[in-house]
């Protein structure tokens, strides 16, 4: 071998060894998660979320009904699925650093329960894809003040398939952007 083929390798060998690290931090951080939330939970398969903005700019003065984040629970499933409350049983977590130096996932409740009514998302015969069948989840940030929050947040909803009994979840990760 020549000199730039060992500098070559040498290279992949760095790139492959730091891609390594990184991934290996996210994925205990998701194995953590899978861990609190249930193995067997199908996650974002048939549900997932979407939402117009990823992060949480927190005002110097918070009006209580104006200031809100919203999110999508959107249907791709076959089967219905059913939703214990009005807010889809929304779980918040939030990311934490163990003495070891290692993230993970820790839930945080919010301060009022959302509305008690249960909810369902019905599967549609069309493909699901093509035609997703969604509805919409208002976070208001007066519930998130009373929880000390570092960075990042998630939001996480799940429901039971009306048919199999499936567990199906969805989590959508936001950045907290704090006043400066």
């Amino acid at each position: 071998m020549n000199k730039k083929q060992i500098f070559a390798i040498i290279l992949l060998l760095i790139f492959f060894s730091v891609f390594l690290s990184i991934y290996s931090k996210f994925s205990i951080v998701d194995d953590s998660f899978a861990t609190i939330v249930g193995e067997s939970v199908k996650l974002n398969d048939a549900i997932t979320i979407n939402a117009k903005n990823r992060s949480i700019k927190l005002p110097e003065d918070i009006k209580p009904l104006s200031d809100y984040y919203s999110f999508q629970v959107i249907m791709h499933g076959s089967e219905n699925i059913i939703f214990d409350d009005g807010a889809f049983g929304l779980r918040t977590f939030k990311k934490t650093t163990t003495a070891e130096g290692l993230e993970k996932w820790e839930e945080v409740y919010l301060k009022d329960n959302p509305d008690q009514n249960d909810i369902v998302l019905y599967a549609d015969a069309d493909d699901q894809r093509d035609n997703p069948v969604s509805k919409s989840v208002v976070i208001f940030i007066y519930l998130l003040l009373h929880v000390e929050l570092d960075n990042n947040i998630r939001f996480y909803v799940s429901g039971i398939g009306e048919e199999t009994g499936q567990e199906y979840g969805a989590y959508i990760d936001v950045e907290i952007i704090h006043p400066e």
